[in-house]
């Protein structure tokens, strides 16, 4: 009886959530394609790993902190042509809500000065062909929104070491469910911290819609209430991911294909729920684990049937595989917006997944402001949540001077002349004098020598050359 109960339970989920949308009925259909040749960056991998950005396009430096004009972070983003957007400044920087309709973009926070920048609103991509790296991107109050999203369908996103957070709604939308919203097919995120979500604010502190195809790898996850993911369409390799106080994750569509590969779930020791996962008959999962209670499993906890049949992994881009048991100790040190320095948010939220006392945070705004939101179903309790405020994940602070780049090539002038490049000639930015299909420019900002040939092309070649060596 418990076992025809149970599946009756699932049919009546299954069939409530497996019906397609008109928007997605009318969109291109989906057809994976495994990225060849060269990487977008050393370390670059999975379905997204083929996106050039702004390769030979022009630099641009953002030069000031101002929402808008001359000089701005949005007047950097709408600028069209190919294009490689550089900080000058440190701190917060304001984005008015407007689609981000200029693609061939590669956009680089990791060379900021100081603790580099935060880009107070989100990231709306309404264009394809994007890098995006070393970039915060935050929803402090009083923002009430997605943190990422996308409008029709976009192709070659990648998004390496950004950090993402305080999202009051989905954190990430890669969705194409709605008129205004659209999927990402040839999406990689990896390296990034995701999170937290902001409870007392909007609807939700919620993680992650997707559809289209990509790659989720080597990410950070925590304090999110549900959807870690809500998958939708059509294949997805969600491996080595660290999920820390996050509640459940669930994929909706029939056809839908998903690769769940050596995560390392961890279970708060006093939360009153855990994280689960809603089965599915297209679901490949192995080599997972599970901390609760100080105990570590190979099961993690499903919405399923008292019995699963075994699916083979679906065939995906390639990914480097690690162990689940060595990710925290990978990835706390270098996930998110680690360069120029890891900021005072991140920096409080990991020490909370370390010390395995970090909980969702809620923000208490002004009289009348705060409410816990339809899909905050748990109390404002110790056992979940902990007060938010600027003063305890204080910005990153502004004022931080720039080194010297006399010909705005993107290039500092000691740089170029430790590798024999002349700092009065923006020529040799665009150029590749060793052939190895990176610009110079792209040669600094990947930390790798413009004068030596690389082919990293070969698998054994494409590491990531911004991690400290082992």
């Amino acid at each position: 009886m418990k076992r025809f109960l149970a599946l009756v339970m699932v049919a009546a989920l299954w069939s409530a959530v497996s019906q397609p949308c008109a928007a997605q009925a009318n969109a291109p259909p989906i057809v994976p394609k495994v990225p060849k040749g060269l990487p977008a960056f050393p370390g670059a991998q999975g379905f997204g790993a083929g996106a050039t950005g702004g390769r030979g396009g022009k630099v641009i430096y953002v030069t000031n902190n101002d929402p808008s004009g001359p000089g701005s972070y949005s007047q950097a983003i709408q600028t069209p042509g190919p294009r490689i957007i550089l900080f000058a400044v440190s701190g917060t920087i304001p984005y008015p809500f407007q689609w981000i309709t200029e693609g061939d973009l590669t956009l680089i926070g990791t060379t900021a000065p100081g603790e580099g920048v935060e880009i107070l609103g989100r990231l709306p991509i309404a264009s394809s062909n994007i890098i995006g790296r070393g970039m915060r991107f935050s929803n402090r109050p009083p923002l009430d929104e997605d943190v990422v999203q996308t409008a029709d369908v976009r192709r070659d996103v990648i998004v390496d070491h950004c950090s993402f957070r305080y999202g009051s709604d989905e954190l990430v939308r890669f969705k194409g469910n709605g008129a205004s919203l659209g999927r990402v097919d040839g999406l990689t995120v990896q390296y990034c911290i995701l999170g937290p979500g902001l409870a007392g604010l909007g609807c939700h502190p919620w993680g992650a819609e997707l559809d289209g195809y990509g790659s989720i790898h080597h990410n950070v996850w925590y304090h999110l209430l549900d959807r870690v993911p809500k998958t939708l369409g059509a294949l997805w390799d969600w491996r080595n991911n660290l999920i820390y106080n996050c509640r459940n994750g669930y994929l909706r569509l029939p056809d839908i294909r998903f690769n769940m590969i050596n995560n390392y779930v961890i279970d708060r020791p006093d939360s009153p729920f855990r994280y689960t996962f809603m089965y599915h008959p297209n679901l490949h999962d192995s080599g997972n684990l599970r901390e609760a209670d100080g105990k570590v499993t190979g099961e993690l906890v499903w919405f399923a049937p008292p019995f699963r049949d075994y699916v083979p992994p679906f065939p995906v881009a390639p990914v480097t595989t690690h162990k689940a048991d060595e990710l925290e100790a990978m990835l706390t040190p270098i996930a998110g917006a680690f360069l120029p320095s890891r900021d005072a948010t991140d920096r409080h939220f990991i020490e909370g997944l370390t010390a395995r006392t970090g909980r969702i945070p809620y923000w208490e705004g002004p009289p009348g402001s705060w409410a816990r939101g339809k899909g905050s179903p748990l109390k404002f309790t110790k056992e979940w949540y902990e007060r938010w405020t600027p003063e305890s994940c204080p910005p990153p602070a502004a004022g931080a001077k720039p080194p010297a780049d006399s010909d705005r090539d993107g290039m500092p002038d000691d740089w170029e002349q430790a590798h024999g490049l002349n700092p009065a000639d923006a020529t040799d930015g665009p150029a590749d004098a060793d052939g190895d299909g990176y610009t110079t420019v792209e040669e600094f900002l990947n930390r790798t020598d413009p004068h030596q040939a690389v082919d990293y092309t070969k698998p054994e070649n494409n590491v990531h050359t911004l991690h400290p060596a082992p």
